[in-house]
């Protein structure tokens, strides 16, 4: 399982607990493109798109194969809730949200660590006071 190396990152004085959210949210991150990175079952491969062989549906489903629809898009439904979407940034530490979610502005990325609650770290740059 590859780790994210936060030493860069958080420099200073900081929330602990914040910078415990946001590293547990980029190693979840981490893990999941791990996972992506998985090569297919090798007898899917073999089977061609709009072929009589196709097995693959735009439909989720347990134990289907997904396809992007006719527009090239991916249903919503075949990508894991564990894959942090990224948000608008919210306005405020109770602004409706859903765990796993990130943002960003100018200033701040902000973690949603819990149903309508967010956490935010400053952003700076690197080597910087």
């Amino acid at each position: 399982m590859p780790q994210i190396d936060t030493t860069r990152i958080f420099q200073g004085a900081f929330d602990r607990s914040i910078r415990d959210a946001v590293v547990e949210q980029l190693n979840t991150l981490a893990d999941a493109v791990t996972a992506l990175e998985v090569a297919p079952v090798a007898h899917a491969a073999s089977h061609q798109a709009d072929g009589d062989d196709e097995i693959a549906t735009a439909t989720a489903a347990a134990g289907a194969i997904p396809k992007a629809d006719g527009t090239g898009t991916l249903d919503a439904a075949w990508i894991p809730p564990t894959i942090p979407v990224l948000v608008a940034a919210p306005a405020a530490a109770d602004s409706a949200g859903t765990a796993g979610q990130i943002a960003y502005d100018g200033d701040y990325l902000y973690v949603c660590v819990d149903t309508n609650t967010w956490l935010q770290v400053a952003i700076a740059t690197w080597g910087g006071e």
